[in-house]
C-alpha cells in the first residue's frame, strides 16, 4: 500500500478528548491520571486511535497534555 501521508484534522485534539470523555462518561482529569479503571483505559484507547489513525496526529502530540 503506498504511503498516504497524514490526514487533515477535522477537530482540535482538545475537542476530541472532550467528546470521548463525555460519551464514555469519564472525567477529563482522570485521563491524565494513572487510573487503570476500564472506562478510563477505554477512553484513552479511543482518543489515541482516532487522533493517530483518523486525524493524523503523531504519537507525541497525543501524549502531551
Amino acid at each position: 500500500m503506498p504511503f498516504e501521508g497524514r490526514r487533515k484534522r477535522r477537530i482540535p485534539l482538545a475537542e476530541l478528548v472532550q467528546r470521548v470523555s463525555e460519551n464514555l462518561q469519564v472525567d477529563e482529569r482522570d485521563l491524565l491520571s494513572g487510573d487503570r479503571k476500564s472506562q478510563v483505559s477505554k477512553a484513552r484507547s479511543v482518543i489515541s486511535y482516532v487522533a493517530v489513525r483518523e486525524m493524523g496526529c503523531s504519537g507525541v502530540e497525543v501524549i502531551e497534555p
